[in-house]
């Protein structure tokens, strides 16, 4: 129904297309299917999820509909935290024009950077107007279904707090601040493709997109604080002209206008340069940038040769931080082997990165939600990190163990993969015994995962506490080791990579997942009672290292009668 009235509405000057020289029956049909496929495209948060569906994606389009609801709920916190219109519509332009960048990067460059086009529609019967037409048509449908759900919440709230004028101005800011938005995205591309090679181009929209899914869950976690937050009450963005290099300051200046009327020659020249500026962009982007863009669209079509020089000096280069782990952790030959494989895969599965870096943000996030809550600030909170404190144990203990959250992702995931099939090489090879493959993979994703996150918080605790910090770092570490070569002998047992991802057991992940935190629950809460027991807590570590000694050797004896095999 969505897709169905945006169609019809972009199709109503049918007379308008025709004159330019396209076959409004072509249109409409091209568009039609387009718009089919688009709610078969898995969104950012279908990517970066861990629950992956047995049945293909078919309601894209309403997931990204509501995702950009939710995130235009969180921009009205804005016109309550100063009573000055034009801070308060800086504020909201400001987190706008962020957060439809991001969106659309994550969301839409699947549709901007589409080559399936050059492919598909332009050996057919298609002349140019219709072709080109309807890739603007197409842009414009996907651009209004991210940007109309997502400053509904806006108008509304403007429409009640102020009046209908004011939300009808609000409503003409975001249209150009969409369209100027759009115009830096293009730029955007176009620097990144100038100075990156178009491998590394779908790498770094990779990266942008386990951003903005750990800006998002920042923004849940941060946003909400403002609503108490009193200190920009009294906040007034002013009119210095310096203001005038701040893009959200220009069409700020159109609500400013209406909500609160106050004519200031720098509300002219910026209400001139919110219109002048997306006007100019589109002009650019069509004179110059489109042609360069168009050819780098074939760059990017044609990049598979790419990686062959890049494949070939990490061969011959081996990371010297990887090396090290696997000599200290690992077993010479197939488990060392192993271990420096899986480890590379992690670093190169874009697939694998979009389900489990995210959890990675996640994890720092929660790490400095603490220092953002307490009211005595950082010195406060570093502070209540002394042994010497009454109330220290329990910060200690959930910075400790919280550190345990960001391997179970990646022990879970190791085994599935987009592309399962080259698991082939696995049983190709003449190994006897593939426990050692098994036990390889866990450790790689133990020490990319596990280490750095429990390095980051015990060096901090450790410079404040000195060397009795030690004992309660060896407890934890011992412990949170243990749990984490339990998980990777839980459930079932696939070789790495070598499962597809839309049939993991949902129903066992998430049982491994609630045996997790029930797990990290309880040696918490045995660390924290045994707090003041130096030795005990010795021996807990102890008998925890060699505990997870003893399960590792066991993985490294699994026969293949132990392996699970996905038949296809």
């Amino acid at each position: 129904m969505i897709n169905r009235g945006l169609l019809n509405a972009v199709l109503w000057p049918a007379a308008l297309y025709k004159r330019a020289g396209a076959d409004t029956s072509l249109l409409r049909t091209i568009l039609t299917y387009k718009l089919t496929m688009d709610d078969r495209r898995p969104n950012t948060f279908h990517r970066t999820s861990q629950q992956r569906q047995e049945k293909p994606v078919s309601t894209a389009t309403i997931g990204t509909m509501l995702l950009a609801a939710a995130i235009g709920l969180l921009f009205i916190v804005s016109f309550f935290v100063s009573a000055d219109a034009l801070t308060a519509a800086v504020l909201y332009f400001s987190m706008l024009i962020v957060m439809l960048a991001l969106t659309l990067i994550t969301d839409f460059t699947n549709v901007l950077i589409d080559v399936r086009d050059n492919f598909i529609i332009l050996p057919k019967p298609v002349n140019d107007a219709t072709f080109i037409i309807s890739r603007i048509l197409h842009i414009t449908i996907h651009v209004c279904k991210i940007i109309l759900p997502m400053s509904i919440p806006g108008i509304i709230t403007v429409i009640f707090r102020y009046h209908p004028a004011a939300a009808i101005a609000l409503f003409a800011g975001i249209l150009l601040a969409t369209v100027f938005t759009i115009f830096l995205i293009n730029v955007l591309y176009l620097l990144v493709l100038r100075f990156s090679s178009p491998e590394r181009f779908k790498n770094i929209i990779a990266g942008i997109q386990i951003a903005f899914a750990v800006i998002i869950y920042a923004a849940y976690q941060l946003v909400p604080r403002l609503f108490s937050d009193t200190a920009m009450n009294n906040t007034e963005v002013g009119y210095n002209g310096l203001w005038l290099l701040a893009p959200p300051y220009w069409f700020a200046a159109i609500f400013k206008l209406a909500a609160q009327p106050l004519l200031r020659p720098i509300l002219l020249v910026a209400i001139g340069l919110a219109i002048l500026m997306p006007i100019l962009g589109i002009w650019l982007v069509s004179r110059y940038f489109a042609p360069t863009f168009n050819r780098k669209l074939g760059q990017i079509a044609g990049s598979s040769g790419e990686a062959k020089p890049a494949a070939k000096a990490a061969i011959t280069a081996r990371p010297k931080y990887s090396q090290l782990l696997s000599r200290l952790i690992t077993s010479p030959g197939l488990e060392r082997e192993s271990f420096l494989f899986n480890w590379k895969m992690m670093l190169r599965n874009r697939d694998f990165k979009l389900k489990v870096y995210p959890g990675i943000g996640y994890f720092l996030v929660l790490a400095i939600m603490p220092i953002i809550r307490s009211n005595k600030g950082i010195d406060g909170f570093l502070a209540s990190l002394q042994l010497t404190e009454s109330g220290s144990r329990f910060s200690i203990v959930v910075m400790l163990y919280m550190s345990g959250f960001v391997v179970v992702t990646s022990l879970q995931q190791l085994a599935f993969s987009d592309f399962f099939k080259a698991g082939w090489i696995f049983r190709s090879t003449p190994v006897a015994v593939p426990g050692p493959i098994q036990a390889g993979a866990a450790k790689a994703a133990i020490a990319q995962f596990f280490i750095p996150a429990f390095t980051l918080v015990s060096l901090p605790l450790l410079i404040i506490n000195g060397w009795p910090m030690l004992v309660h770092l060896l407890t934890a570490f011992g412990s949170l080791s243990l749990l984490c070569a339990a998980v990777s002998i839980a459930g079932e047992q696939y070789l790495p990579w070598s499962a597809p991802a839309n049939k993991q057991n949902q129903g066992g992940s998430v049982l491994i997942a609630l045996m997790l935190l029930f797990g990290l629950a309880i040696l918490g809460v045995i660390h924290g009672l045994l707090f003041h027991f130096p030795l005990i807590l010795t021996g807990i570590g102890v008998a925890g290292i060699a505990g997870t000694w003893l399960i590792f050797r066991s993985l490294k004896q699994y026969s293949w009668k132990r392996i699970s095999t996905y038949r296809y």
